[in-house]
């Protein structure tokens, strides 16, 4: 199986997107929404998805920072009390 299908099926975000794909495909099969809502219900769940990713993306680079900050920060600190001592 391809790392991106695991990493997919891996994340309950992913997991829950293809399940809400599979329950809207079995109900157009069975006649009970017409293929144009399928479409429309695919493209939906799809953009959920694609914008949660992105959005997770985002915060884990704003954390990133952050935390790249908060070392810079300690690490002037020690520096500077180092100077200091000498």
């Amino acid at each position: 199986m391809p790392q991106v299908l695991k990493d997919l099926l891996g994340s309950e975000k992913g997991l829950i997107a293809v399940a809400l794909i599979i329950a809207v495909t079995v109900l157009a099969a069975l006649d009970h929404i017409p293929i144009e809502r399928w479409e429309s219900y695919t493209k939906w769940i799809f953009g959920f998805f694609a914008v949660g990713t992105g959005l997770r993306a985002i915060g884990q680079g704003i954390g990133n920072k952050r935390e790249a900050d908060t070392l810079r920060t300690q690490l002037d600190d020690l520096q500077s009390s180092n100077d200091t001592e000498a």
